[in-house]
């Protein structure tokens, strides 16, 4: 997968190093393309595995969805193992695994504190907070998943701010020489015809 990634940014960076060629004599148009080829290559993000990164968002995305149906189940006086298998219904993948695994655990008179384990950890943490301070678990559950959900917010925010950064600079470099190439090049070629004639 790291080859493919690889392969996909190098092809990129040398179409994008060929374009100089084309409106610029090849010896500046080597040099040009050069730098511009590795600009790109190290500007343009890697392209991560699409199954792998679709897998993690949705895990991303479920989770919150998990902690609010445990807390409803837990508040309405459900019992562990019957809210974490209703849980495990709103989720899919690896995640739903992990619950279900959880509920047959849960059923078979595990404690909640030592099921959640792996990518359910962080219920752990919710679970021996709750014991330690005495608050109610759902309500704690509640909070977890709002914190979910705003470092979700946070972090594509960041995400989209550090894409626009790197894609700002292939983008002015390939977009300057196109602006020139198809408005200005026109334009003084057009005074250069005029001056001729009329010398």
């Amino acid at each position: 997968r790291e080859c493919v990634a690889m392969r996909q940014r190098l092809v990129m960076a040398a179409a994008a190093g060929s374009l100089p060629l084309v409106f610029m004599p090849f010896d500046a148009a080597v040099l040009v393309g050069a730098i511009v080829g590795m600009l790109v290559f190290r500007w343009v993000p890697r392209i991560p595995d699409g199954k792998a990164q679709a897998a993690a968002q949705e895990r991303i995305q479920t989770m919150p969805i998990v902690l609010d149906v445990l807390s409803l189940g837990l508040d309405a006086g459900i019992s562990w193992d019957r809210a974490t298998a209703y849980a495990s219904e709103c989720a899919s993948g690896e995640l739903a695994t992990e619950l279900q695994r959880a509920a047959h655990r849960l059923a078979l008179g595990a404690a909640p504190h030592e099921v959640w384990t792996g990518g359910l950890g962080q219920i752990s943490v919710v679970v021996e907070r709750s014991f330690r301070s005495g608050a109610p678990v759902s309500t704690l559950l509640r909070q977890q998943a709002d914190a979910l959900r705003a470092d979700e917010r946070v972090r594509r925010l960041g995400q989209s701010r550090k894409l626009a950064e790197k894609v700002l600079v292939p983008v002015t470099l390939l977009g300057m020489p196109a602006f020139f190439l198809l408005a200005l090049l026109p334009t003084l070629a057009s005074i250069a015809s005029t001056l001729t004639l009329h010398f």
